[in-house]
C-alpha cells in the first residue's frame, strides 16, 4: 500500500535521490522542501502520511521544529540526517533516526517498517542501521488512516 511521503532536505540532490527511491517503490512523493515553511505549506495542502525530515535545512536547524509541528498535526516523522547529536537530544516527536549517509534499501525498508507498524500489521523485523524512539510505541495505536485506504 503506497503512502504519502514528505520530505525536507537541504541538499537539492540528496532530495531528488530520495524522491525517487520513493517513487520507484510504488509511494508518492510530497516535495522535496528545503526549508521548514516550505515543507509545512507542501504538508498542509496534501497531508502526508509520513514525513523524511533532515535536522539542518536551508532556514538551519528548524528540522525539530518542524517535527515538533507535524507531530501535533498527526504526521509521524522520520530523521535523516548526519546530526547524531542533535536527533538523539530531540527523540520525543520523531519515530526513528537513519543517519546519513544511507542507502536506498535501508530507507525503503524503513518506510515499509513504518507503514506496516501503522496498520498494525504482523510486524516485520525492524531495519538494522536506524535508531527507534519512544514516539514508535505509540503508532500503531494512534494511527491515522493511509490516504491510499481513505
Amino acid at each position: 500500500m503506497a503512502m504519502n511521503v514528505l520530505i525536507a532536505e537541504d541538499e537539492f540532490l540528496l532530495g531528488l535521490l530520495l524522491s525517487e527511491f520513493l517513487l520507484d517503490a510504488g509511494h508518492a512523493v510530497l516535495g522535496p522542501a528545503m526549508t521548514a515553511p516550505e515543507a509545512l505549506a507542501l504538508a498542509r495542502s496534501t497531508p502526508p502520511d509520513l514525513a523524511l525530515v533532515d535536522i539542518e535545512l536551508r532556514d538551519g536547524p528548524s528540522g525539530i521544529a518542524l517535527v515538533e509541528t507535524l507531530s501535533r498535526e498527526g504526521v509521524p516523522s522520520i530523521f535523516v540526517s548526519a546530526q547524531v547529536d542533535l536527533a538523539r537530544s530531540n527523540p520525543h516527536h520523531a519515530l526513528v533516526y537513519i543517519p546519513k549517509p544511507y542507502t536506498p534499501a535501508l530507507v525503503i525498508e524503513t518506510v515499509r517498517w513504518i507503514e506496516a507498524v501503522r496498520n498494525v500489521a504482523p510486524v516485520v523485523r525492524a531495519p538494522p542501521l536506524f535508531e527507534m524512539f519512544p514516539a514508535v510505541k505509540a503508532l500503531g495505536a494512534h494511527a491515522r488512516p493511509l490516504s491510499a485506504a481513505s
